[in-house]
């Protein structure tokens, strides 16, 4: 009798639109995030797009009250609306990590992981375990026509001491490399509440403050 192999993997919920192939302008600006995993149900990942999981995260109304005052711009969870912001502002969003393999999606534990709280540091154990394959997003800077003009690189995970630095230092070597501006700014995500209390309530425009004043993003335009 044949042993049933329970090891799978889980790509990229958006592994299409990785290497930025819906982009048919020069970007300017790219904003890189962690990974969003495609084999969760669609009750546990109602992302429609890249940090689509709006009701906690708050990347889309703070890039719109950064561009055009419009803190609202995640609340359309509208993909063509946030294809189009982002061509007006010659911006491009991607993410690090394009598949995690050798997984036990069978007996449930690893999808936890995955798709209970989207954690970033149950993300690690995976990058420590090395079953991450990156999006190997240096080369597509080094290389796309489409990044030609590349100006600004955000990671939007503050903290990138190991194993992020595994993803993310080749990606600092090739925009130093090419005089590009890079910063980590603090994540967008539910995990930022720390960052916030009632005299500094958790909004876009306050998220908009740490990014540029503490964080120090650049409006690269």
């Amino acid at each position: 009798m044949a042993i049933k192999n329970n090891n799978s993997s889980c790509k990229h919920k958006f592994y299409r639109d990785l290497k930025l192939e819906y982009v048919d302008w020069e970007v300017e600006t790219l904003f890189i995030g962690t990974f969003n995993p495609g084999c969760c149900k669609k009750n546990e990942n109602s992302a429609e797009w890249f940090y689509g999981r709006t009701q906690n995260n708050m990347f889309w109304n703070t890039l719109g009250f950064i561009y055009s005052i419009n803190p609202t711009l995640g609340d359309t969870r509208n993909v063509e609306i946030w294809m189009s912001f982002c061509k007006k502002h010659k911006i491009a969003v991607t993410d690090l990590i394009y598949e995690v393999e050798n997984l036990d999606l069978i007996n449930g534990t690893d999808q936890n992981d995955l798709c209970k709280g989207f954690s970033d540091s149950k993300l690690e154990n995976f990058i420590r375990q090395e079953k991450t394959i990156s999006n190997e997003v240096e080369i597509l800077i080094q290389n796309s026509q489409k990044l030609k003009k590349l100006k600004c690189v955000y990671l939007t995970r503050r903290g990138t001491n190991k194993p992020w630095n595994i993803l993310w230092n080749p990606i600092k070597l090739v925009c130093r490399n090419r005089k590009i501006y890079t910063a980590p700014l603090t994540t967008p995500g539910g995990y930022n509440y720390f960052q916030f209390n009632n005299d500094y309530p958790r909004t876009p425009e306050n998220l908009s403050d740490i990014w540029i004043n503490r964080n120090g993003m650049r409006i690269c335009q």
